[in-house]
């Protein structure tokens, strides 16, 4: 006698099954985008509650980004009281061990509330580095500029390179942020030949986004 996970598999294959190839195909696109998004269009287009019941299962059991994790389970309510506290617990534990302070906050106000330890913990440790960042330079830099003349400038502050990584890992995404470390620790002839502004912009950041969200001022020629 078959188990009744065993069951419930044949169920979703059986229900699989009588999809036509076109909504099965779209469901695999859902999928990609994330699981608020499938779990939406899947139900507009007629994906069984059991293949989303168990899509996700297998999303929660697989995801490893904890503040994404808390999010979704909190955003979609999946799961107990329980459940939904205890994935905040860890993405607050993940913001401040990444030392993503305005993280923890936000996290921490909704878990913990305004009054506990942690939320004022995490609010003072974001107002320190607040003012941290308002008391280093601003590295003024012509409007064509370009990584090696960023190295240059920073190179007094940080010999190895890593000066801005921290702004870049907090404003930028991942592949702009993997991009901009690596050519600041190219060697010069190879950073020398790609403009900042130029970089940023096929990242789809605008000047203003650069000097809001990085210590640099861009001049423009006389």
């Amino acid at each position: 006698m078959g188990s009744p996970e065993q069951g419930r598999g044949f169920e979703i294959n059986k229900k699989e099954q009588e999809l036509s190839p076109e909504i099965l195909q779209a469901w695999e696109e859902y999928k990609k985008v994330g699981l608020p998004w499938a779990l939406k269009k899947g139900k507009e287009t007629g994906i069984p509650q059991q293949m989303l019941d168990s899509y996700t299962q297998e999303y929660l059991e697989q995801e490893t980004d904890l503040p994404v994790l808390y999010r979704v389970r909190k955003n979609l309510k999946l799961g107990s009281a329980e459940d939904i506290r205890n994935a905040g617990i860890n993405a607050y534990d993940y913001f401040i061990s990444r030392e993503d302070f305005e993280g923890a906050m936000q996290v921490a106000k909704e878990i913990y509330g305004e009054e506990s330890d942690e939320y004022q913990k995490s609010r003072e440790m974001y107002e320190q580095r607040e003012t941290d960042i308002e008391s280093e330079p601003v590295f003024e830099l012509p409007i064509d500029a370009t990584f090696a003349d960023l190295q240059k400038a920073i190179g007094p502050y940080d010999e190895d390179g890593y000066y801005l990584f921290d702004y870049l890992e907090r404003y930028f995404d991942k592949d702009a942020m993997s991009d901009a470390q690596t050519l600041l620790m190219s060697p010069m002839e190879e950073a020398g030949k790609v403009k900042i502004l130029d970089f940023f912009t096929s990242k789809n950041y605008s000047r203003g986004e650069v000097e809001a969200n990085l210590p640099i001022k861009f001049t423009e020629k006389k």
